[in-house]
């Protein structure tokens, strides 16, 4: 699929589900560990979606791969432009499951499976009525600054305690 394919791929799901098209969609020589991002900004103005990039790698794969892709991409800028950042969540899952996106490496089956909570690397937990206030993926500052003590839950304002998960 060549780079005004995807372009024009990508510009017919926008025209076909009601939103604007991005101000650019490009091939990205950068992007290697992902086929596809949405840059976007989250302002007071609320979240806007800016460019959208898919990786050079998209242009040597079949088609049916590549409209995958797209439609992946599309997913989360149709949730973006919606003031939704789901990330690959619940809402995102259902939306690409209506436009057909079968990419089974970012869409598990949509129905009882996504019922199951998600298993994250670290849990955050309030001390006063164990809670779970906080999920990460991975290692950040700020499970730092809970294990130093810095940080308070939202819930009961008390202290919070991390738990590992791998």
């Amino acid at each position: 699929m060549n780079e005004r394919a995807i372009i024009e791929y990508f510009g017919q799901l926008c025209d076909e589900h009601g939103v604007r098209r991005p101000r650019e969609i490009k091939i990205n020589n950068r992007l290697t560990r992902a086929l596809g991002r949405v840059q976007y900004e989250n302002s007071f103005r609320g979240i806007i979606p800016l460019t959208v990039h898919f990786s050079k790698l998209m242009l040597t794969s079949d088609v049916a791969f590549a409209e995958d892709i797209i439609k992946h991409e599309f997913a989360h800028y149709f949730l973006l432009c919606q003031g939704v950042d789901d990330g690959h969540g619940r809402l995102f899952k259902s939306f690409c499951a209506k436009i057909g996106c079968k990419n089974d490496g970012t869409v598990a089956k949509f129905g009882a499976e996504a019922d199951v909570p998600q298993q994250f690397k670290y849990e955050v937990f309030c001390t006063n009525c164990a809670k779970r206030v906080a999920t990460y993926s991975r290692r950040c500052a700020t499970l730092d600054r809970v294990e130093m003590g810095l940080a308070k839950s939202g819930c009961c304002k008390a202290d919070c305690r991390v738990e590992q998960n791998w």
